[in-house]
């Protein structure tokens, strides 16, 4: 019973952490995979966190993050079409919010000790 918990735990925070920072776990995919087209990117959330995002959330996050210049859309023939890639500011975006949310968890860690 206890894995069961630790896994409906797991599953749980995973979800809240992808609708809360879609934006950063879409920055962190195309980190460590490279350009990328949207249903592709769908794809890889899902294989990695087990969560399936919609288009109707996904397509304007990457509309919203291309607006901010984090990343960049390299368009092919078709206007639709083309791959994602991260620009230099969405990768030093990226490493602030990862240094940020790591500082958070440790001193949310250190404050919970008694």
């Amino acid at each position: 019973m206890d894995s069961l918990v630790r896994f409906s735990v797991l599953k749980e925070i995973r979800e809240k952490f992808c609708k809360s920072f879609l934006d950063l776990i879409i920055a962190l995919t195309l980190l460590r995979s490279g350009p990328t087209t949207g249903y592709k990117m769908m794809t890889l959330i899902y294989e990695n966190f087990g969560i399936l995002v919609a288009p109707s959330v996904l397509y304007p996050m990457l509309h919203s993050m291309e607006e901010k210049g984090l990343i960049k859309k390299n368009k092919k023939i078709r206007k639709r079409s083309g791959a994602f890639s991260l620009t230099e500011e969405g990768k030093f975006w990226v490493t602030e919010r990862l240094n940020a949310l790591t500082r958070i968890l440790a001193d949310l860690e250190r404050k919970s000790k008694i």
